[in-house]
């Protein structure tokens, strides 16, 4: 079967995506990737995969530089990592991205993961494309609805849509196959032998072995063409040369039958093999017993863990925790602030739970406030984060050391992912050891899709106890399946940002049923959105500087719950989706004329001459000031009146 390259959508002159690729993820994050890359490129590789995230872009560049390689005999791959109000945007991550590997333009620039705000990212995705700065746009790890999300506004249909695709992920992966081709988006295949080498012995190697037999190919091999045979791109990678030969030779092989793909399908479809640790030799009608009994012992434990908490004392009641359902967040305005005022204010206002995070960069001030209100240590519930691209991180365990040792602290509460790392399964292994030390309670994640959950599940010993989303009416659409799936699993959700669709939207469709659920009810529309939270089953994550704010988010204990008539009326109202702004079309306009202008300046500036170049120049950063005005706008109005 040929490696053809795969034709794009995006219009331009037969554009066409090598299909096979070299990815310098997995075993080689963070690693100097010279040897490997160099290694792939004389293989016969011409597409490199990389990503800001895999921390060894530098490497991979210098590994072009050595082959000398002609440009436009590589397709470059590269990928945007959202880090939060910290993190550098898409446009100045590409530019640093560029100048790590000496190159004027990549030919794929991808969204690594779902950001919270979809539509605005990639709006700044498409700026870069307009800047000449990458060939095309994709997006990596996106599901139907994250993808519908992004369409509904988009001037770009993504090129690519990168995923973790194999056998056993068939399923699941369906729907978003589906939506790609009919929208013409093509798909890459990232981690295609995961069937045989991270879940081996399954309903999946007998096709496979029987076809790589007619075929006197390698079960590698087979499953990559039945890969290319879904029409995908295949992202590979592997540290020896004689595999990255093997993974190329798929070239000269015949395709596989159509009988041979439908029983990998059928038997991909029967779902990976469980682990010894997850009873794969156990009996159905045993198991299903034992399940029983597990769940009849965990529902009695935590019901006698509850009565103690409140009325006993002992070693039991320390066992299981319940965690405060809303939460004093240190982040969004306080991001990098002294909080000592902060957190004692919200400490005094009654809060009993307190988020923070490493990226935040105020553990140390928060620790001081504890120790400050002399609250005792069993009165408060401390949430911090693990975020794998901070400055300074190091690993999840001694990141945490970290943590306690700033905050005075022995352990935390709760311990979270602060947003998918690319190695998930792995980082998840090194939450449930932090755990197993006692260093935290409880484990979590944070900004997680579905598709990332179930990857973390396939391995994990421990479920994650929360998932900490941005979540308020508006996101209800985008993030019902991630609710559904948590409430299947037991995971408690967190929203954070719970108050956006009337301080970051406001004037749209939730602000009348909002405010007839308030004047019933004799609230505030911020009471009330956070009621929504509540009986959605949520943990609300807030902030505000203000006393009086904060005392009127903790109001909400006071007030009768919504009716189902207002809950229904405020769901019907987000699924409406959120207002654009004034600000933000002329936001757009601006910042559209400035790319332009600032482009076509820099072009008079070096091939023409004088005062035009220099007048157009001021006039383009006129413009972008008023661009950047713009953006703090919208930054400071986070919560009311913070």
């Amino acid at each position: 079967m040929t490696l053809d390259p795969i034709k794009l959508n995006d219009g331009r002159k037969v554009i066409r995506i090598p299909s096979i690729a070299f990815g310098t993820g997995s075993a080689l994050r963070g690693r100097d990737a010279v040897e490997y890359v160099v290694q792939a490129i004389y293989a016969g590789f011409s597409h490199i995969d990389t990503a800001q995230a895999y921390q060894n872009e530098s490497s991979t560049g210098a590994a072009l530089k050595e082959t000398g390689i002609a440009r436009n005999d590589v397709w470059i791959t590269t990928k945007f990592y959202y880090l939060g109000p910290s993190g550098l945007n898409v446009r100045d991550a590409l530019v640093e991205s560029l100048n790590r590997m000496s190159l004027e333009y990549v030919d794929l620039y991808l969204i690594h993961s779902p950001p919270p705000n979809i539509p605005e990212t990639w709006g700044e995705m498409e700026m870069t494309l307009k800047e000449g700065l990458t060939k095309s746009i994709g997006v990596s790890n996106f599901n139907v609805e994250q993808l519908e999300l992004l369409m509904m506004d988009a001037s770009v249909v993504p090129a690519v849509n990168q995923i973790l695709f194999n056998p056993y992920q068939l399923g699941e992966m369906l729907p978003v196959l589906q939506y790609c081709k009919e929208h013409g988006i093509v798909v890459e295949a990232y981690g295609p032998l995961t069937s045989i080498t991270k879940a081996p012995d399954g309903p999946v190697d007998a096709p496979v072995k029987k076809a790589a037999d007619r075929l006197k190919a390698t079960p590698g091999q087979v499953l990559l063409l039945w890969v290319r045979q879904k029409g995908c791109v295949i992202v590979t990678t592997s540290s020896k040369a004689e595999r990255l030969e093997e993974y190329l030779g798929i070239a000269e092989l015949g395709p596989l039958t159509d009988e041979e793909m439908r029983a990998i399908d059928e038997a991909g479809l029967k779902g990976a093999p469980r682990s010894l640790l997850q009873f794969i030799k156990t009996p159905r009608s045993t198991l299903k017993w034992i399940r029983v009994l597990l769940m009849v012992f965990a529902f009695s434990f935590l019901s006698y863990s509850t009565f103690m908490r409140q009325y006993g004392s002992g070693l039991i009641k320390d066992v299981l925790s319940i965690i405060p359902s809303i939460a004093f967040g240190t982040g969004s305005a306080l991001y990098g602030q002294d909080v000592v005022e902060y957190v004692v204010q919200a400490i005094h206002a009654g809060f009993s739970h307190i988020d923070t995070a490493q990226a935040y960069k105020n553990e140390s001030s928060t620790g001081v406030a504890l120790k400050e209100t002399g609250i005792a240590r069993n009165d408060i519930w401390i949430t911090t984060k693990f975020h794998f691209l901070r400055v300074g991180a190091t690993n999840v365990r001694d990141d945490l050391v970290q943590s306690l040792n700033k905050m005075g602290l022995e352990y935390v509460d709760l311990y979270l992912i602060h947003t998918p790392p690319p190695d998930i399964p792995k980082i998840w292994s090194e939450m449930e050891m932090t755990l197993k030390e006692g260093l935290t309670k409880s484990i979590g994640v944070s900004n997680f899709n579905v598709e990332q959950l179930e990857l973390l599940m396939i391995n994990a010993k421990i479920t994650p106890a929360v998932n900490q989303i941005r979540f308020n009416p508006y996101q209800l659409r985008e993030m019902l399946p991630v609710l559904l799936y948590c409430k299947k699993h037991g995971i408690v959700i967190e929203a954070y940002g719970p108050l956006g669709s009337i301080t970051k939207a406001p004037n749209g469709p939730v602000d009348a049923p909002v405010e007839k659920a308030a004047d019933r009810l004799k609230a505030t529309p911020a009471q009330v959105l956070l009621l929504w939270i509540r009986q959605k089953g949520c943990v609300i994550v807030t902030t505000s500087s203000k006393t009086k704010r904060l005392e009127e988010c903790m109001g909400v204990a006071e007030l009768g719950p919504l009716t189902d008539e207002e809950m229904q009326a405020i769901d019907d109202a987000g699924l409406k989706g959120a207002p654009r702004s004034v600000m933000w079309s002329i936001g757009q306009v601006m910042m559209t004329f400035a790319s332009v202008g600032l482009t076509y300046s820099t072009f008079t500036r070096k091939y023409g001459n004088g005062l035009f170049a220099d007048a157009l120049a001021i006039f383009t950063w006129i413009f972008m000031l008023f661009a950047l005005v713009r953006t703090v706008l919208l930054t400071i109005s986070i919560e009311p009146a913070l």
